[in-house]
C-alpha cells in the first residue's frame, strides 16, 4: 500500500489473515532493521503464520533509505530528517480507512534499527499504542518521558555482535534498558521468571501498577536474529526455543486498554 506523510510517498506491505471479514482487527507495526527492507522483515520474521492464526493485521513498513530515524546512525532517514514517529500515525491511518482496525489494539514491533522506532513510539507516542516490543535494538534517546504507561516486552541475543547485549560506551544494555524502563512504569526491583526454556530466559518484573507490565527475555548465545523466525545467515544463532512472535502476541494480548 501507498499513503502519504510530510510530501513524501510511503509504502508498506499490509497482511491480512484469511478470518478477516469486516469485523474490526488488531493491527501490528512490525518495522525492519537499517539496510533491510519489508519484504525482508516479513520473511524473516515470519509474523504472517501468526497473524493468520491468531487473527491480527501486520503492516511492514518500507523505511526512507532502507532506515528509520531513531537519532545517530539512522542512514538516510536521520540525514533527511524524517518524522518516522508521524508516519507511523499516518500508516495507522491509512490501514484504517482501508480495513475495520480496532483502533484500542495497535501494538508496535521491530528489529535493530526497527526496534529502536519502537523504543522510541513507546516514549513519544504511548497513546497510539497498546503494547510494544523490540527485538535487538534498544532506546537511542537521551530524553525519554511517556505521558502514558505502556506494557514493554524486549528480546535479546547474548552473542549479539550488532547491538551488544551488554551495552557499549554509546550504548546502555539490555538489562540496564529495561530496568530504566521498569522505573518509568512504577515497577519494583524484584522479577520473576516467566519462561525458561533452553538458551532461553524471560524475567518479568512482578510489581509493576496497572497497565506498566516489563519483560526482558535473553537468549543466551542468540545473534542479530528474531527468535523463532527465519535464520539470518551471518547475524549469529536464531533460537528455536522460544517463538518471539507468539510470546509477543499473549504479552500484546493480556495488555490493558
Amino acid at each position: 500500500i501507498e499513503f502519504e506523510h510530510d510530501g513524501r510517498t510511503r509504502t508498506a506491505l499490509l497482511t491480512i489473515p484469511s478470518s478477516y471479514g469486516g469485523s474490526h482487527m488488531p493491527l501490528v507495526l512490525n518495522f525492519h532493521g537499517n539496510t533491510h527492507t519489508a519484504s525482508r522483515q516479513r520473511l524473516l520474521s515470519e509474523m504472517d503464520e501468526t497473524a493468520e492464526s491468531k487473527g491480527f493485521l501486520v503492516a511492514y513498513p518500507e523505511g526512507m533509505g532502507i532506515s528509520f530515524n531513531v537519532g545517530p546512525c539512522s542512514g538516510e532517514a536521520q540525514v533527511q530528517n524524517v518524522d518516522d514517529v508521524g508516519v507511523a500515525h499516518a500508516l495507522i491511518d491509512e490501514v484504517a480507512a482501508r480495513l475495520c482496525v480496532d483502533r484500542e489494539r495497535v501494538f508496535a514491533t521491530g528489529i535493530s534499527n526497527g526496534a529502536y522506532l519502537v523504543h522510541r513510539l513507546a516514549c513519544e507516542a504511548p497513546e497510539s499504542f497498546r503494547a510494544f516490543s523490540s527485538v535487538a535494538g534498544l532506546l537511542a534517546q537521551d530524553l525519554c518521558e511517556p505521558t502514558r504507561t505502556r506494557p514493554i516486552l524486549h528480546f535479546h541475543g547474548t552473542g549479539d555482535l550488532v547491538v551488544p547485549y551488554l551495552g557499549n560506551l554509546f550504548l546502555d544494555s539490555a538489562e540496564k534498558t529495561m530496568q530504566d524502563w521498569a522505573s518509568r512504569n512504577g515497577c519494583g526491583a524484584s522479577q520473576v521468571t516467566s519462561y525458561e526454556v533452553g538458551d532461553t530466559t524471560c524475567r518479568r518484573y512482578d510489581s509493576c501498577p496497572g497497565n506498566g507490565a516489563v519483560e526482558l527475555c535473553t537468549i543466551e548465545g542468540g545473534g542479530h536474529t528474531w527468535p523463532g523466525g527465519a535464520e539470518f545467515p551471518g547475524f549469529g544463532k536464531t533460537t528455536q526455543d522460544i517463538s518471539a512472535n507468539s510470546w509477543m502476541w499473549e504479552f500484546f494480548s493480556a495488555a490493558g486498554p
